[in-house]
């Protein structure tokens, strides 16, 4: 069983919330939308302003989708608007997880959307299918004014795992100490910060240098080995190069810079 992965959007707060042609860096007309990911067409991580719009460009069949998992509730990651659009054109009513104290934020329709409150190490394994499971996990996060636990996730497809962690900085330990016990074949980074060791936002969002570190761990401990996929998402317009030149500098450290429409298949 493969599993494909299609970035509806790859970019941090920053980027613009509707894309147009003339933001900054767009030297190929490449840009970024806010950060969403599609799996196997079905499953949805996160739902940002233009993610409902950019999949219907893109031919995706928006009827299909069954579940959407929210990382956590501030606006690039969950758009009502956006949501509400994903809900009205699904042939089944969606089922929505995310923490307790997401949903006040953002009010929804409760007929329109099956709501589940996840928590890390609470409601641990869940059971999507029988080849499907989400795992949510502590993040290093936080939502502003609100108790809302922000996580990271763990998806297990078929024979494939992977860890998707946009937003967040240092792995926790409880975090770690569960992914000491994966074999991961792929991971993806928030990857906001670019090449800076002195940015203050790595109180919350990873840099380069930081993700180097992390791999390096990871493979010491076996989570990943040669094989394994590492990839960044979630990069900010204002902290990294243009989109060519972030590929390129990427490839050198062996990792992949996700981009909108890309697809990965597992």
């Amino acid at each position: 069983m493969t599993t494909e992965l299609l970035f509806l959007g790859t970019g941090a707060a920053d980027w613009a919330e509707i894309p147009a042609d003339d933001v900054k860096f767009d030297t190929e007309k490449k840009i970024r939308r806010r950060c969403t990911t599609l799996i196997n067409g079905r499953y949805l991580i996160d739902c940002s302003p233009f993610a409902f719009d950019y999949a219907e460009h893109l031919g995706v069949d928006t009827s299909m989708i069954t579940d959407i998992f929210l990382t956590h509730s501030h606006i690039d990651h969950l758009y009502r608007d956006s949501l509400l659009k994903f809900a009205k054109k699904a042939k089944n009513k969606i089922t929505f997880h995310c923490h307790k104290d997401a949903v006040g934020r953002i009010p929804l329709e409760s007929d329109e959307l099956d709501l589940i409150n996840i928590a890390p190490f609470e409601v641990f394994d869940e059971i999507i299918t029988d080849d499907f499971t989400a795992i949510p996990l502590y993040s290093n996060h936080t939502v502003e004014n609100s108790p809302e636990t922000t996580v990271h996730y763990v998806f297990k497809c078929g024979d494939k795992t992977f860890f998707y962690g946009c937003d967040g900085a240092w792995l926790l330990s409880k975090t770690w100490d569960y992914l000491c016990k994966c074999k991961l074949d792929l991971v993806i980074f928030d990857g906001t910060v670019g090449d800076y060791e002195d940015d203050w936002r790595i109180a919350t969002h990873n840099s380069i240098p930081m993700i180097r570190i992390m791999v390096k761990a990871m493979r010491a401990k076996g989570i990943i080995d040669d094989n394994s996929v590492i990839m960044l998402d979630h990069l900010a317009r204002t902290l990294h190069l243009g989109i060519k030149e972030t590929e390129e500098l990427l490839a050198k450290e062996n990792m992949i810079a996700a981009y909108d429409s890309m697809k990965y298949t597992l």
